[in-house]
């Protein structure tokens, strides 16, 4: 018999097939920005010793991550299918997705309030907000931001460069670090980018054969 935790980790799970059978995200891009997420958590981990980061923590940051775009299944598929940039009508439309992505997951979660639950709503919530407030859909600053979110946003931004065939530009690991080192992408807390240049190596050397 599972226990409630196993419960809703297998209600993310289908969520997971959800967004993959719809054709929203890659199977690759879910197990990369899952492997990134593990990668970066494990090393705020050890950066940070006193954070409670514990590997049960870090289990369940990765298994949100697997469902960090739910909402989009909620957006129109002229949105989910168009390559390339959207107009700015069309992208103040699809970060919705976000505020969808809670809105599912909490719902689906009977409104618990539990470690786990909590985690997989920030993640969907939050993974946009930037350091600076510069995100959305708060606007949300510093360490406001859930450190699971930050994780989830530094692990997604990181695939989407370097691997997603749906970006209209690729670019190479060394080049993305250094982005995101810099800003460029949205400013990152000092936690993340002590964490991000510590985890430097191990992101660039992460292989998932599907």
């Amino acid at each position: 018999m599972i226990n409630e935790v196993e419960h809703y980790e297998n209600i993310v799970r289908c969520l997971n097939e959800m967004i993959t059978n719809r054709n929203i995200e890659s199977l690759q891009h879910i197990r990369y920005v899952q492997g990134y997420t593990g990668i970066l958590a494990t090393e705020y981990a050890k950066v940070y010793p006193k954070s409670r980061m514990t590997k049960e923590k870090i289990a369940w940051i990765v298994e949100a991550a697997g469902v960090h775009d739910i909402g989009k299944i909620m957006m129109p598929d002229i949105l989910i299918s168009r390559v390339g940039r959207l107009s700015k009508a069309e992208t103040e439309r699809m970060k919705e997705h976000t505020i969808k992505g809670y809105e599912m997951v909490k719902y689906l979660f009977d409104f618990r309030e539990d470690d786990f639950c909590r985690i997989c709503q920030n993640v969907c919530l939050y993974h946009h907000e930037k350091y600076d407030g510069s995100g959305y859909p708060r606007g949300l600053k510093k360490d406001r931001i859930p450190i699971e979110a930050q994780i989830v946003s530094v692990a997604d931004m990181y695939e989407v460069m370097v691997h997603n065939e749906r970006n209209d530009m690729l670019f190479s690991k060394e080049k993305v670090y250094y982005m995101l080192m810099n800003g460029e992408c949205g400013e990152l807390s000092p936690r993340m980018r002590e964490c991000l240049e510590s985890a430097k190596e191990q992101l660039e050397q992460l292989r998932i054969h599907m």
